[in-house]
């Protein structure tokens, strides 16, 4: 099927955007994705607000799913490694 000039507009402008971004942003996305699937993994209640503090934090994500996988409540874990 081919794209219409306004799709392959779209497209352009995404792939653009996709390439604007800096690598901490790639990195903050990453974390952001990793942690709201560990959060729902872990059954917890944080919402994405939550998700977006601890990507923009230093908190080591490997770390965090260690913790979890130890069986350690995602709250109690978060307040260990903050």
């Amino acid at each position: 099927m081919e794209q219409t000039p306004t799709q392959e507009a779209e497209l352009d402008r995404m792939g653009e955007a996709e390439s604007e971004k800096s690598e901490d942003d790639l990195v903050r996305e990453w974390r952001f994705t990793r942690l709201s699937r560990v959060r729902k993994d872990a059954g917890a209640r944080k919402n994405d607000r939550w998700c977006g503090e601890a990507a923009a934090s230093d908190v080591d994500v490997h770390d965090l799913e260690r913790l979890l996988r130890a069986n350690c409540p995602l709250e109690l874990a978060w307040e260990i490694l903050r």
